[in-house]
């Protein structure tokens, strides 16, 4: 008879998984298959914690699309590079449909908005709250309530408060695409940034609509953590810390602050 605890003591993904995104493989068809391999696991993985995700009233949610609830997985003239996937949750489709009506701009993909994700690539599994650089309305309502709202002195304290609650090994990092490289603008232990001068260096560095902002998390491909029968209940934890930050963050009807951005 076959012993179930040993297998929920396996690692959810396994080093074949993170290989897949390798330098010289993330181009290579090859590695489609394994790629896809993954991709399946993290659709595994939403059906774990999203019930969860659901019972706990978040409002944020998956693609409406099937398909795109995780990043894309195959090489192909679109996609000449897999160096990691995703599985994504952001806006409900009748609000990005708002957002088309409002800003007069395609927000059909889920890299015009803030995100929380799971990234697995080849330096190991992440877990995030993430502003895209194409999320610009997301990102000028956070620079607005930092900067110039009227409520900003409230709102930096909030933002302060809610960095201090994540765990040791989130960072925050301001990042820049330069001649096809991913440059790192700022970088620094998310809970470190939580003074006033901090917080004013951070907003200072970052730029709505040019800039990729993420506060992230990264575990090592072996860390027990990971094996199956605990990585639902880590990635609700952190999913569960950065939440705050998503709200804080995300634009809504209820939560607009972008007109103080460019003051």
């Amino acid at each position: 008879m076959r012993d179930s605890s040993l297998d929920e003591d396996r690692l959810f993904f396994v080093p074949a998984d993170y290989a897949a995104f390798e330098e010289d493989r993330r181009r290579d068809e090859l590695y489609n298959e394994r790629r896809k391999i993954v991709r399946d696991k993290l659709i595994r993985l939403h059906a774990l914690i999203y019930p969860e995700m659901r019972r706990r009233e978040w409002e944020i949610y998956p693609h409406w699309r099937k398909e795109w609830l995780v990043s894309a997985w195959y090489v192909s003239p679109r996609m000449s590079s897999i160096p990691y996937l995703k599985l994504r949750y952001s806006k409900p489709e009748n609000l990005v449909k708002r957002m088309e009506k409002l800003f007069l701009d395609d927000f059909g993909h889920f890299y015009a908005h803030a995100m929380m994700d799971v990234v697995i690539s080849e330096k190991g599994l992440g877990v995030e709250m993430y502003v895209p650089a194409a999320a610009w309305v997301d990102g000028q309502n956070l620079r607005g309530k930092l900067t110039n709202a009227l409520e900003a002195q409230a709102f930096r304290e909030e933002f302060a408060n809610i960095l201090r609650r994540l765990d040791n090994r989130f960072r925050l990092q301001i990042e820049e695409y330069s001649e096809g490289q991913r440059v790192l603008v700022y970088a620094r232990r998310a809970r470190s940034v939580t003074n006033p001068a901090q917080i004013a260096a951070a907003t200072a560095a970052y730029r709505p609509g040019a800039h990729d902002l993420r506060v992230i998390i990264w575990y090592l491909p072996d860390e027990p953590c990971l094996r199956k029968a605990r990585i639902r209940e880590e990635v609700l934890t952190c999913f569960g810390q950065l939440y705050p930050l998503y709200q804080f963050i995300t634009w809504s009807p209820t939560n607009d602050y972008r007109r103080f951005a460019a003051r």
